[in-house]
C-alpha cells in the first residue's frame, strides 16, 4: 500500500487522468476547507466522465471525517450541481449555500441513524 497524507488525495478508475488533472489544476491540498475541496472533488469526477467508458449517470458524494461518512442522497445532487455552478461563476454565495446543504445532510443522517 501507499499513504497519499502528504499529497492529499489519490484516485482510481479509467477517467483517474482527468481527475487528477483537476485536483492539481486546482491545487487541492489538506489545507484548503472543505467546501472547496468537496467542489473540486465534484469538478475532477465531472471531468472523468469525458473519458471513455466512464459513467455520468449516477454520481455518489460521500464526506468522510474523524466523526463519521456524510452520505448525500441522490436527490440532493442536482443542489450540487447548482452550487457547483456558482462556485464557477464565482458567485460568492457557493460557499454559504454548500455549507447549510453539507449541515441539512448530516442531520437527515443522524436523524436517521
Amino acid at each position: 500500500s501507499i499513504c497519499y497524507d502528504n499529497l492529499g488525495f489519490s484516485v482510481i478508475g479509467i477517467g483517474y487522468i482527468h481527475a487528477i488533472n483537476t485536483l492539481i489544476a486546482r491545487e487541492c491540498h489538506p489545507q484548503k476547507n472543505l467546501e472547496e475541496v468537496f467542489l473540486i472533488v465534484y469538478e475532477a469526477k465531472k471531468r472523468a466522465e469525458s473519458a471513455p467508458g466512464v459513467g455520468s449517470k449516477v454520481t455518489d458524494l460521500s464526506i468522510i471525517t474523524q466523526e463519521g461518512i456524510i452520505q448525500f442522497p441522490r436527490e440532493q445532487i442536482d443542489k450540487v450541481d447548482e452550487i457547483y455552478k456558482m462556485w464557477i461563476d464565482h458567485k460568492t454565495e457557493w460557499k454559504n449555500e454548500l455549507g447549510k446543504l453539507i449541515e441539512k445532510v448530516s442531520k437527515e443522517q443522524g436523524e436517521n441513524n
